[in-house]
């Protein structure tokens, strides 16, 4: 008898128990006699995950496979059906020779029964694909034919993003002669010409998301490739100041009701860091995504002041819609009568780097019928606690809240989010200088905090995460950052004893707290770690990784 161990392939938390099993010839699964072989690689290249695989001879020539659950109840996968139950039946050895094209086409198949057979083998292998990274999957797509049939899964590629750089040329005669699905695809720094046009009929029908930044693209060619974009969720234009310079980018009524009919499935819009967006052009883009429900202004030049949209609506023009939209300035009050008008789909706004103010939050927050769940407020410098205390009684439903480098923000803030905001399960207060152990202490009453961030907190020392984070055991949090506060060794380790299932922890610069018993203290509690920040912490040794 031989046995493979290797570690777990799971991230989510469901508990299930159970095992697949699959029982076949060595000789018979594509003729080749290596599937079995081949699987073990792929467990092998598991390792450092919860999986049990045992491989086990029971007759001559004959294999029998075995994917046990490992008994830990937080470890499970996204398709807790395969190994909740045992919907794989065991097949005897007595079976014939099937080839590849078998997992192609049904029609070809001699054997119904057969194919089943191979059918529960390629789903049993897209299923350990689905835990790897995408390095690892590459390698275990080179091991064969079948592994490469199981590589090409569409659902393998959800989370792939495409990133092309400087240059297309080597990249388009690459993507030319590949198979691969892209359905995420980013454009940084490059010259959008008519040239691509083959590229963008092969590519943008499946794409789920498209991100240009700081391209030179023009105005027809940008119309052109959207209008094939069927499928897309997610559009970013940040940084294309050729693009919007002009003015002119969607300015015929025909080319709007295209992408307007186009664009259905349209979800998030990112219009970051473009200095000449204007009234004009937001409305536009807007007006191509009827189903928006997250909307992103990072980085742009909003006016705020009232003063100035009088200046540039002194008869209160830009109520009469986007005819009369000035073209030379951001506004916004232009801004809030999407938001109204969009109200009961709006779930998301990033406003992060922008000029936002305690009265334009407030009116953000009366809107009739908003309920936001995600608002990104970073680096917002006018904000204070009027603004976030408008924020936070209006609206209850928040479930992510990014307040960092908002310098003027304190503890009564953090407060009222801990009391208002029940479902709240990611909060940002980096350099959130005004933050003490005060309103930290109170961070137990988040109940569902999954994620939060308190780097460069100068205020908040171990005292105050002792009373916010350790007063019990939380098994819901799961990322924890915490670079450069003044730590002792003490409070990591109990940090480690009552935050069990985080998966990133990052003490980069918390020079005092991370020692050798320290780090030995989260190796031994937190074994769902995934990610562990120590930059610049020299007082721990190789000594620590033992214990």
């Amino acid at each position: 008898m031989m046995s493979l161990n290797a570690a777990s392939l799971c991230s989510r938390r469901q508990c299930c128990c159970g095992a697949l099993k699959f029982q076949q010839k060595d000789s018979n699964y594509g003729g080749d006699g290596r599937f079995f072989e081949c699987l073990k690689r792929v467990l092998v290249i598991a390792n450092g995950r919860k999986i049990i695989g045992r491989i086990t001879y029971r007759e001559e020539n004959t294999t029998s496979l075995a994917l046990t659950r490992h008994d830990n109840p937080h470890v499970l996968g996204p398709s807790s059906s395969l190994l909740g139950q045992n919907i794989l039946p065991q097949y005897s050895h007595n079976t014939q020779t099937i080839g590849p094209t078998a997992l192609l086409s049904a029609g070809k198949k001699k054997d119904s029964h057969h194919f089943e057979t191979i059918l529960c083998v390629l789903q049993i292998i897209i299923y350990i694909m689905e835990f790897l990274p995408l390095s690892d999957r590459i390698s275990a797509a080179q091991v064969c034919q079948q592994w490469y049939d199981a590589s090409r899964e569409l659902k393998l590629h959800r989370k792939e993003v495409v990133i092309l750089q400087d240059d297309m040329t080597q990249a388009v005669k690459v993507f030319q002669n590949s198979h691969r699905p892209v359905l995420h695809l980013v454009l940084k720094d490059l010259e959008l010409g008519n040239k691509l046009s083959t590229f963008w009929d092969r590519f943008c029908p499946q794409l789920l998301s498209l991100a240009i930044q700081c391209c030179d693209v023009s105005e027809r060619t940008f119309f052109e490739v959207l209008s094939k974009c069927y499928h897309l969720e997610l559009l970013q234009v940040s940084g294309c100041r050729e693009l919007l310079m002009s003015g002119r980018v969607l300015e015929t009524p025909r080319d709007v009701a295209v992408l307007r009919k186009t664009l259905v499935k349209l979800r998030e819009l990112s219009l970051d860091s473009n200095r000449y967006l204007s009234d004009a052009l937001f409305n536009r883009f807007v007006a191509i995504a009827p189903n928006l429900d997250c909307l992103s202004l990072t980085g742009c030049q909003i006016s705020f002041h009232s003063g100035l949209c009088r200046k540039f609506y002194p008869d209160d023009s830009a109520r009469l819609g986007s005819v009369m939209a000035s073209e030379s300035v951001l506004t916004f009050n232009n801004i809030l009568q999407l938001i109204v008008h969009q109200a009961r789909k709006l779930r998301k706004l990033k406003f992060g780097h922008t000029l936002m103010d305690n009265l334009a939050l407030a009116r953000i927050s009366e809107v009739p019928g908003l309920h936001l769940t995600v608002v990104h407020l970073q680096n917002c410098d006018q904000l204070n606690n009027t603004g976030v205390l408008a924020l936070t009684q209006r609206q209850k439903g928040l479930r992510e809240l990014d307040l960092s480098m908002c310098t003027r923000i304190t503890d009564l803030s953090l407060l009222e989010v801990c009391n208002n905001l029940k479902s709240l399960s990611v909060l940002k207060l980096r350099s959130c200088r005004g933050i003490s152990n005060i309103g930290v202490s109170q961070l137990h009453r988040l109940t569902s905090l999954t994620e939060l961030d308190l780097s460069q907190c100068e205020l908040v020392t171990g005292e105050g995460l002792q009373d916010g984070l350790c007063s019990r055991t939380n098994t819901t949090l799961e990322h924890l950052r915490l670079t450069a506060l003044n730590l002792d060794e003490r409070i990591v380790c109990r940090l480690a004893e009552c935050l069990p299932n985080l998966t990133l922890f990052d003490l980069g610069f918390c020079f005092n707290a991370v020692t050798d018993r320290s780090i030995q203290a989260i190796c031994r509690h937190q074994v769902l770690l995934r990610k562990l920040i120590l930059t610049s912490c020299d007082k721990a040794s190789i000594a620590s990784l033992t214990i």
